[in-house]
């Protein structure tokens, strides 16, 4: 029995590995040829390339690991090179989980760059940065000193977005080195105006100059006049900043006079009006200002709303307080207007973001749909030959615990026929000694505490950010977004309008009892009074760039309270120790 089962095993064996080494076969591929083709156009005729690749059906004529991993990358890299941004990485992932199993190391690092650059162009900045650093690891061991410089420079521009000037200027430093060596000078150029840039943002400014001063010369050699001018004109920014207005005057009209016919770039505009700002010339000031409007009506509202609030600034230093406050009030709602997009890119952001990853799961399930099918069948019949398996296994092992069985049921018996035998005996010697004439002997606290420390947090947050108020960037970026949603909505006070009124034996009730005028924005304002708020960060709250719009917001309030002389803070600090004492009583 034990060797017909074996004999059966093996034979299953041998069937599941034929049918295995049968799907395999199925799946071999032949090479490409087109795929050279298009890699030898791929630098200098990009557009012939990705025409080349397009015409490939890849399900039909590329089938083996490599060349569908030498088809994704060249695809990937001509729709770079075509200047079409990919915002999914589903045919780049292919390529890189092939070669980062090789030592094809020029391959490896350019499949992990276009890695990089998607998530770079889906703001998916950890993921981004931790590709460029594998494309780096490997690049390094390549003699592409051309794509090392590549690798750098958007791991520069992550740092640069992130705030980290000093990793940036590393960065940019290394591709400079790169582009140099690699004799490609106008990339050179623009790395050197990324590290004046970044030098500038740091503090500083001779590092900013000298850089800029650098890519000037390379400018001029490549004849590259549109990038000469922008770089001229971030050098007299700095000079203007340094009042140097002369030595910035006498930068840009030499430019001028060399490469622009004496006229000034329109694009300079807003720089001159800087300048005259800076002389006190305030009539050519404005002139500046309005040109640039007027002729430039398709710039960014981030730009414009600069430069309105420039013009704000000509009209307050002219003592013209009327049009300082109607350039104010617009540059009010150029900002809400800029929240306002700035909340629907976000919300888009997301969207295509859930787009994305639906659209990623779709093509990875369709992608490994056949190996799934090929899976499941060999764990079919895999699955088949283990039941027969167990089957047969079983019936040998019923059929030994039948006998096991029946040899116990034997034993047993035998065992009750003598225990029957014994007690038979006894009988009989009972019996026998009756007969004979024998005898025989034997017989509610936790709720506010929670939300005051919520609200502690918030009014230091708020606080530092007003003290930060020159790069307020840098340190309210966290919390923006939820401010310019909340601050207009009333129901968001609810929470501090009931703080405020627990804590402080009804306060709110009281106002909005007594003095039947307030609205509810009014007793929000007083909520943030009397939780703590400074004046400062509720004009933060409120989106107040202005003292004089918070100057009419108290204006009005005491208008309803009917206090004149005393401070809105003092009247509520006053009625609340009245309160308390009516409380106690």
């Amino acid at each position: 029995m034990n060797t017909l089962l074996k004999t059966f095993a093996r034979s299953c064996s041998f069937l599941a590995i034929a049918v295995i080494m049968a799907l395999l076969q199925s799946c071999r591929s032949h090479t490409c040829t087109a795929l050279p083709a298009a890699e030898l156009l791929m630098q200098k005729h990009p557009d012939s390339a990705l025409l080349i690749l397009k015409a490939i059906n890849p399900k039909e004529e590329i089938r083996s690991g490599s060349d569908q991993a030498y088809y994704a990358l060249l695809y990937s890299q001509a729709l770079d090179k075509n200047y079409i941004d990919v915002t999914s990485d589903s045919i780049i992932s292919v390529a890189v989980k092939y070669y980062a199993k090789t030592k094809e190391h020029h391959r490896k690092a350019l499949a992990y760059y276009y890695l990089g650059r998607i998530h770079y162009n889906t703001k998916n900045l950890e993921p981004a940065i931790k590709a460029f650093l594998q494309a780096e690891k490997a690049a390094l061991q390549t003699d592409d000193a051309y794509l090392c410089g590549q690798i750098y420079n958007p791991i520069g521009n992550i740092y640069f977005s992130q705030n980290f000037y000093k990793n940036a200027i590393n960065a940019y430093e290394k591709a400079a080195g790169y582009f140099l060596k690699a004799n490609r000078k106008e990339s050179y150029a623009n790395m050197l105006s990324y590290i004046a840039k970044a030098y500038y943002l740091y503090g500083n400014d001779s590092m900013a100059i000298r850089y800029h001063s650098d890519a000037i010369e390379i400018n001029e050699q490549t004849n590259n006049i549109t990038k000469l001018l922008l770089n001229t004109s971030c050098i007299a920014d700095i000079l203007i900043k340094q009042l140097q207005i002369d030595s910035a005057v006498s930068l840009l009209n030499k430019v001028y006079h060399q490469y622009c016919h004496d006229t000034i770039p329109v694009r300079n505009y807003p720089l001159w009006s800087r300048i005259y700002l800076e002389k006190n010339q305030l009539d050519l000031a404005r002139h500046y200002s309005l040109e640039y409007l007027k002729l430039t009506p398709d710039i960014k509202n981030r730009i414009k709303s600069g430069i309105i609030l420039h013009l704000e600034k000509i009209a307050a230093t002219g003592h013209n307080y009327k049009e300082a406050l109607e350039y104010s009030g617009q540059y009010l709602q150029l900002r809400h207007t800029i929240d306002e997009e700035n909340q629907e890119n976000f919300v888009k952001e997301i969207e295509e973001k859930y787009k994305k990853e639906q659209l990623e799961h779709s093509y990875h399930t369709l992608q490994t749909e056949h190996i799934y099918h090929v899976i499941i069948l060999v764990l079919i019949i895999l699955v088949l030959i283990g039941c027969s398996y167990l089957f047969v296994r079983k019936l040998i092992e019923r059929r030994k615990a039948l006998e096991i069985e029946k040899d116990k049921e034997i034993n047993a018996y035998k065992k009750v026929n003598i225990t029957l035998k014994e007690h038979f005996n006894e009988l009989e010697e009972k019996y026998a000694a009756l007969k004979a004439g024998g005898k025989d002997g034997s017989t509610d606290k936790e709720f506010l505490n929670a939300y005051e420390m919520r609200l502690s947090g918030l009014r230091d947050l708020i606080e530092t950010a007003y003290i930060t108020d020159k790069h307020p960037e840098k340190f309210y970026k966290k919390f923006k977004d939820y401010i310019n949603t909340h601050s207009k909505d009333n129901n968001s006070f609810l929470d501090l309008r009931y703080m405020a009124n627990r804590k402080y034996n009804g306060i709110i009730d009281y106002l909005k009892e007594q003095y039947p005028k307030l609205n509810d924005r009014d007793l929000n304002y007083c909520s943030l009074i009397c939780l703590g708020f400074s004046s400062n960060a509720i004009r933060l709250i409120y989106g107040h760039t202005s003292n004089e719009s918070i100057y009419n917001k108290r204006s009005k309030l005491h208008g309803k309270l009917g206090i004149e002389k005393v401070q809105l803070e003092t009247f509520l600090k006053q009625l609340m120790e009245e309160l308390a004492e009516i409380t106690v009583e």
